[in-house]
């Protein structure tokens, strides 16, 4: 009789509708999907359903993930000075900017509204990055 083994859960490519494994992962310290944390790997699929997704669909507009501002190993977030307890870590935080300032920054309003008015996404984390010179980095 042969041996039955555990295989672990298939993580396909697609988190969200427009949002990839490999948009989250790059620049993350990880070489790929399986070697993320489960717990850490399912923070982040539900990340991608519960924030990222309806944030993406009221702005109607693309937003990219940076590198190193999706999952961050625990080496990598120590690399770029994060937070010692940076959410990156846990898989529940990301930066993201887009195509412009303006609309860089409507990513935040959007995302402060609907947080406000339990208008789809979790609140907490909400943070907007400006550089020296005022200009706006990206949302956190």
């Amino acid at each position: 009789m042969s041996e039955v083994i555990q295989m672990p859960p298939l993580r396909v490519e697609a988190l969200a509708p427009n949002l990839t494994w490999s948009e989250v992962l790059r620049g993350s310290g990880y070489d790929d999907v399986a070697s993320l944390p489960d717990d850490v790997a399912a923070n982040v699929a539900l990340m991608a359903i519960q924030m990222f997704q309806p944030l993406r669909d009221q702005l109607g507009f693309g937003l990219t993930v940076l590198a190193g501002g999706g999952v961050r190993s625990p080496a990598m977030n120590r690399r770029v000075g994060g937070a010692k307890a940076s959410k990156h870590m846990l898989g529940v935080a990301l930066d993201l900017r887009a195509s412009t300032e303006r609309r860089t920054l409507q990513i935040y309003d959007c995302a402060a509204a609907m947080q406000e008015d339990d208008g789809g996404i979790p609140k907490g984390g909400l943070a907007l990055y400006l550089r020296k010179d005022g200009g706006v980095r990206f949302c956190h």
